[in-house]
């Protein structure tokens, strides 16, 4: 089976839990095997990152840059609520461009594979590749902080040779949003929305038939109360980089959106409320305060489909289990 790990040298050892990056070429038969090496910015996503390096034929260890989005989104990789399971955070925009550059650099410098890793980080993730060209770039991995380590530490006494042998990893999704249409295009409104897709290992009743559920109830109870403008959106394909939400910020006039307020995972069995947002929460943590309902207030760009607006400068809110920082 393909997608080898293997430290050779000057000891064996079999780094089973690494996460291959997506999109990018498979290795040639057999693989690739050679010195693994670092650039002198352990980044190796500037121009001279290999500068004076003898770098040909030879494996990159590289590390991955903190996102400038604080938040991070998991996603399950196998098992169930309750059960064993692997999860793997999604990767940043920002992280996977500067992975992208160090490809590109370590390409020019002749390097044949790259074994990337975040500090820190020693669970599975996931990196995706799909912009043209891509597919030039060396094959790549992501092993956990501790292997990454015990690897250093080997280089650093004298040196140490790896073995990396992976297959293409490519998804081709086709997907849709599902709108419904304000009866003025132009009228000022408000945007709720929830992602309709689930990870790829299983369905998902929380990631997102409960943000997707709860829509659907705010729907019908707008309906019903004939309230002001307001536009539902459920969107495609958040899991594979929030492209639904992506488009329509790309493709849709937002003057007249005054708030976008999102519904992603809403029903972790954990019983906490969770809030979010850079204004907008205020209509959630007014009520919370009225009931006296403690809530827990999290990052405004936890890596679902609100990002998109928050990078086009709309105000975003949100609720979610998932956050940190107790208030009243």
């Amino acid at each position: 089976m393909r997608n080898i790990v293997k430290q050779v040298s000057p000891r064996e050892r079999d780094f089973d839990m690494h996460s291959p990056a997506m999109g990018l070429p498979a290795s040639p038969d057999g693989g690739h095997k050679g010195e693994l090496i670092a650039p002198s910015d352990s980044f190796g996503d500037a121009e001279d990152s290999w500068k004076d390096v003898d770098a040909k034929g030879k494996i990159a260890l590289l590390e991955l840059r903190e996102p400038s989005l604080r938040g991070a989104k998991e996603e399950r990789v196998s098992g169930c609520h309750g059960g064993e399971h692997a999860t793997r955070p999604r990767i940043a925009d920002d992280q996977t461009e500067a992975a992208r550059r160090a490809l590109a650099h370590a390409r020019a410098a002749g390097i044949s594979a790259v074994l990337f890793y975040l500090e820190g980080a020693d669970i599975l993730i996931g990196l995706r590749f799909d912009a043209p060209g891509d597919k030039e770039l060396p094959p790549a991995s992501v092993l956990r902080s501790v292997d990454a380590t015990a690897l250093r530490k080997d280089m650093d006494a004298g040196g140490t040779t790896v073995h990396v042998d992976l297959e293409l990893r490519e998804r081709s999704v086709d997907t849709f949003n599902v709108l419904t249409v304000p009866p003025d295009a132009d009228a000022a409104r408000h945007l709720f929305g929830a992602h309709l897709d689930s990870v790829p290992m299983g369905p998902g009743i929380d990631d997102n038939g409960s943000g997707s559920a709860v829509l659907l109830d705010l729907a019908f109870a707008h309906a019903d109360r004939k309230a002001g403008p307001v536009e539902f959106c459920w969107w495609g394909g958040e899991e594979d980089g929030l492209r639904g939400s992506r488009h329509y910020v790309d493709t849709e006039s937002l003057k007249p959106v005054r708030g976008y307020f999102n519904m992603d995972m809403v029903a972790v069995p954990n019983y906490v409320v969770g809030v979010y947002g850079n204004g907008p929460q205020s209509h959630y943590t007014d009520h919370l305060k009225t009931i006296d309902q403690p809530w827990l207030e999290g990052p405004d760009d936890g890596m679902s489909d609100q990002v998109p607006f928050l990078l086009a400068d709309v105000p975003v809110a949100g609720s979610t289990p998932s956050a940190a920082g107790p208030r009243r």
